[in-house]
């Protein structure tokens, strides 16, 4: 039998590794299959964020399921698969998060409704998503509506793709507007306004930033309406990944890396100009970037990967602060992922070196101590919500954090007896509520 894991939950206390903030490192082995894709999520829908693995030789997605301090985690084989998986992810269809791969030799994605409020965990089973062109996963977008993704093919076309419930609960794809382009795009991004979607597409070979916009009808759940893709930005060399971001005003900012020019730019809105900055942290090789929630104030921070070195761009849509180094690895960093394990309300790093031989697991211990995890709803009304969630006003949350099943992080604003909704996009959203020394789980839909 392969040898999958050889140290589960051993915490690696490793001299060549340094940290700039306190993180408990937990290893696991996987050198004699080494990994091809990992992601994260609550595919079973309890609360606690699980890490799912593809490793070479194995035709399975292996769960590595965590049970609720950051650090222990068990090994169990989640799906079997007739062929090689090549990638893997976490996506909302429908409220919960699913999981989508690809397949070795196969064109298209497959998407699988995992556990959420209307199914059963992997009730549906596997559903092709497309076949046009060979759709990728790398790119997969999703949007604050349920059931629509946009993504790439292999053929550099863009694809909105509409997931669509049958008859007797089956679920299956339709193609509700492609794309003609010879682009390849980086990490796409989007915002939503109402029922208009603008998204952002870097093209990595070009080093264009491109922008377009479709209109969704929510009254018949189709796309009517299209603009066709316009170049905004030709002053890139290589941009890898983009991610957007509103603030509580309602600005609306784009964060692009490009590792061409080993900088990070960003871009506010005002409707349809915007003003371009760069985001001065003298970084040598940056390869990835996310948003989440690493310090303990209440505003977003940008996780960087640069070479072995991981920074910390504390508060990054108004930031003015140098770079603070988070860790450094013995190795470069391959891929890596912002979630909250244990649920302290901040947020924890999972990576993969390029070696692809292990996965660390920095549980972030800047809060003393873990809290735990009532599995009782705080009690918010109504839900769903448009402007504010209203609660009882002698049991005002500690803290408050909505979390999107594409794992962006929302703190809102607490008022004696609502929780103001203020630059958080329609969507269905974990809701972490801390009070006194527990932490409450909902899930609330947002509908503006």
């Amino acid at each position: 039998m392969t040898r999958i894991l050889l140290s589960l939950g051993a915490i690696l206390i490793c001299l060549r590794m340094t940290s700039q903030i306190p993180l408990t490192i937990t290893e696991f082995d996987f050198a004699t299959t080494p990994l091809i894709n990992i992601a994260v999520g609550d595919a079973d829908a309890n609360g606690k964020t699980d890490i799912y693995v593809i490793a070479e030789g194995a035709q399975k997605i292996t769960r590595l399921t965590n049970l609720g301090n950051g650090t222990a985690f068990t090994s169990a084989n989640y799906l079997a698969l007739t062929k090689q998986p090549e990638s893997v992810g976490v996506i909302s269809l429908n409220g919960g998060d699913d999981l989508y791969y690809t397949l070795e030799g196969d064109k298209g994605m497959y998407t699988l409704y995992s556990k959420d409020p209307w199914n059963s965990e992997k009730k549906d089973g596997p559903v092709l998503l497309d076949t046009i062109g060979g759709i990728t996963q790398a790119h997969l977008k999703t949007f604050n509506y349920p059931r629509l993704v946009m993504t790439s093919d292999t053929a550099g076309d863009l694809h909105f793709v509409e997931i669509i419930n049958g008859s007797f609960n089956v679920i299956f794809a339709i193609s509700s507007y492609s794309i003609n382009t010879t682009i390849t795009p980086g990490q796409m991004s989007s915002f939503v306004q109402v029922d208009t979607i603008t998204y952002f597409v870097p093209d990595v070979l070009s080093g264009l930033l491109l922008r377009g916009s479709v209109i969704w009808n929510s009254a018949i759940n189709q796309l009517f309406y299209q603009e066709p893709l316009e170049v905004i930005d030709t002053d890139l060399q290589h941009p890898m990944s983009s991610f957007t971001y509103t603030d509580a005003a309602g600005s609306k900012l784009l964060f692009v890396l490009d590792t061409g020019k080993n900088e990070i730019y960003k871009y506010v809105f005002q409707e349809e100009s915007f003003e371009k900055t760069t985001i001065d942290a003298a970084f040598t090789s940056p390869s990835l970037m996310s948003f989440g929630y690493i310090d303990n104030d209440t505003l977003p921070d940008l996780v960087v990967a640069d070479g072995s070195n991981l920074w910390l761009l504390s508060n990054a849509p108004s930031r003015s602060l140098q770079p603070e180094l988070i860790m450094s690895y013995e190795e470069p960093i391959g891929e890596f992922y912002l979630a909250d394990f244990n649920n302290d309300g901040i947020d924890d790093i999972v990576s993969v070196p390029v070696s692809r031989n292990k996965v660390l697991v920095s549980r972030n211990d800047i809060l003393s101590g873990t809290q735990p995890v009532e599995f009782l709803p705080f009690g918010y009304w109504p839900n769903p919500a448009q402007h504010e969630l209203y609660f009882n006003p002698g049991q005002k949350p500690a803290w408050v954090k909505f979390i999107s099943a594409d794992g962006r992080s929302y703190v809102p604003q607490i008022e004696d007896r609502a929780i103001v909704l203020n630059g958080i996009p329609s969507g269905i959203y974990t809701v972490q509520t801390g009070l006194d020394s527990s932490l409450f789980i909902d899930k609330v839909y947002i509908q503006n």
